[in-house]
C-alpha cells in the first residue's frame, strides 16, 4: 500500500495559493483515478483507490500546512505504511516554476509542512518537490506562498499536474528517471 500526501491549507481562500500545490496534485489524482472519499478521520481527508494495481491512500491533512505531520503520522501508523511507500507532494521556492525533483529523506529546507512531517514521521519518505519560483523580495516569502498563482503560472502548473497524474505509476514503481523524463 502507498500513501500519497498533498500538502496545503484547508479553506476556499487558499485553493489556488502557491502553498497549496500539493493539494492541487492530489485533487487531480482523486479525480482522474476516481478515488473514493473514505472519511475525515485522522485530521485529514482520506481517499482510497488503485493505480496500476497498487492500493493507494491519498491524504489531504486538515491541520493546516504547519501541522501536516500530525495527520500524516495517524494515517501512517493506522495503516502501517513504510516510509518507502510514502510520497509527499509540495511546493518549493528553490525550484523554477513547475520544475519537479524527487528525493528520499533529507532536510526540510525551511518548508514548514516538511518540518512537521519530519518531526512526526521521521525523514524517511519520498519528497516530490514542485517549483513555484522565488519572490523578488525575500522578506515577503510568507506572503508570496499564500498568494494565488498568476493566470499564466496556473496554466503551466495545471499542465505539469496533468503529466504527474498521467505518469504516476512510474513514481509508484520507483522509476524516478523515467517519471521525470515524462514531465519534460
Amino acid at each position: 500500500m502507498h500513501l500519497l500526501i498533498g500538502l496545503g491549507n484547508i479553506g476556499k481562500k487558499y485553493n489556488r495559493n502557491r502553498h497549496n500545490l500539493g493539494f492541487l496534485i492530489t485533487d487531480q489524482l482523486v479525480q482522474q483515478y476516481k478515488f473514493i472519499k473514505q472519511s475525515d478521520k485522522f485530521n485529514g481527508n482520506i481517499f482510497k483507490g488503485v493505480i496500476a494495481n497498487n492500493k493507494i491512500i491519498i491524504l489531504k491533512p486538515k491541520t493546516m500546512m504547519n501541522n501536516s505531520g500530525l495527520s500524516a503520522s495517524k494515517v501512517k501508523n493506522y495503516f502501517k505504511i513504510d516510509g518507502q511507500n510514502i510520497f509527499v507532494f509540495y511546493d518549493d521556492l528553490d525550484l523554477s516554476l513547475a520544475k519537479v525533483k524527487i528525493k528520499f529523506g533529507g532536510s526540510s529546507a525551511g518548508h514548514n509542512g516538511i518540518k512537521s512531517l519530519d518531526s512526526y514521521i521521521g525523514k524517511n519518505f519520498h519528497r516530490v518537490r514542485i517549483g513555484i519560483n522565488k519572490p523578488l523580495n525575500k522578506s515577503s516569502i510568507s506572503e508570496y506562498v499564500l498568494k494565488d498563482f498568476e493566470k499564466n503560472e496556473l496554466e503551466i502548473i495545471r499542465l505539469k499536474i496533468n503529466l504527474i497524474s498521467e505518469h504516476i505509476e512510474l513514481l509508484l514503481e520507483n522509476k524516478f528517471s523515467q517519471f521525470l523524463n515524462k514531465l519534460i
